[in-house]
């Protein structure tokens, strides 16, 4: 994971700008290629991941995240629909 090897310090500048959103069944998260600016861990429940193309990729849940690449690169656009 993008965190397993940061320090305390960076990990806590992290956690201090941690906001909880809940987010209602089937309402999307991020869309393919809007501007990324957030990451997001699950806490409860499941999301699908989907392409471009509206190809299935994946689901994952609770203690999983995605949107990382907000983090690595300012400007980056989202890679999927989630």
């Amino acid at each position: 994971m993008i965190l397993d090897n940061q320090d305390n310090g960076v990990l806590s500048s992290i956690i201090q700008k941690l906001e909880l959103r809940i987010i209602p069944q089937e309402e999307l998260i991020i869309k393919y290629g809007e501007i990324a600016q957030e990451m997001y861990f699950i806490i409860k429940g499941q999301v699908n991941i989907i392409s471009s193309e509206g190809i299935h990729l994946a689901q994952i849940g609770v203690g999983k995240n995605f949107g990382e690449m907000a983090l690595l690169q300012e400007g980056s656009v989202r890679s999927a629909t989630v």
